[in-house]
């Protein structure tokens, strides 16, 4: 299943920034990017749209369907912040980067939070009790992180009538596959696997919280 930006679906779905989170956890997500040999072994990678899903079969699928002479393709497993709501779930994690989410200091905002509470303890989590909007909001509010936040590299996307069971879990090693030469049309490509060195370490920290 493709993963959606979550503006594109808050702004065909207004309500559903209200709903309140359920669940905190860390899954796993998959992300395609092409490349293109622009010249001899430079690649140049593009990032396009629906290249997040839930499984990397998705994915692969959607590299036949695009794939031409020049071109090759990367499929790379992304530990992501999983925050469960009644409709579905919001997903929230950093590409290029190793560390998803290294920078946002949650500390920082359970601070923030307390200030507007008589009651420290009122929260039992980071994101307890706040409804999607709010979270969205903190999440995008540069105060809360220790170096600026890079637009391009955070994704906040939603799985519509998903679950967190749905997810593949967190691992140990997000392994990255790469497209070989096909062989022809008729023929598949040839994905080969590598470890990659992604980390959950940030995200977990966070949904401890």
């Amino acid at each position: 299943m493709y993963l959606n930006n979550i503006k594109d679906t808050l702004f065909t779905e207004p309500l559903l920034g209200n709903e309140i989170v359920k669940t905190m956890s860390v899954k796993k997500i998959f992300h395609l990017m092409t490349g293109r040999n622009a010249w001899h072994s430079t690649w140049v990678r593009q990032f396009h749209k629906k290249s997040m899903a839930t499984e990397s079969g998705d994915l692969e699928n959607d590299a036949e369907k695009k794939r031409e002479a020049g071109t090759t393709f990367q499929i790379d497993e992304i530990p992501s912040l999983c925050l469960e709501f009644n409709s579905g779930c919001l997903l929230i994690t950093e590409i290029n980067t190793l560390y998803p989410l290294k920078e946002f200091n949650p500390k920082k905002l359970l601070m923030c939070m307390n200030q507007y509470n008589s009651n420290e303890s009122s929260h039992k989590s980071i994101f307890d009790g706040e409804n999607m909007l709010a979270i969205l909001q903190r999440i995008n509010q540069n105060e809360f992180w220790d170096s600026p936040r890079k637009e391009s590299s955070l994704f906040q996307l939603f799985a519509n009538n998903l679950r967190p069971s749905d997810f593949e879990g967190a691992t140990q090693n997000y392994q990255t596959k790469i497209s070989g030469t096909s062989g022809g049309k008729k023929n598949s490509l040839a994905w080969s696997i590598k470890i990659g060195k992604k980390s959950d370490e940030f995200l977990y920290k966070i949904s401890m919280l």
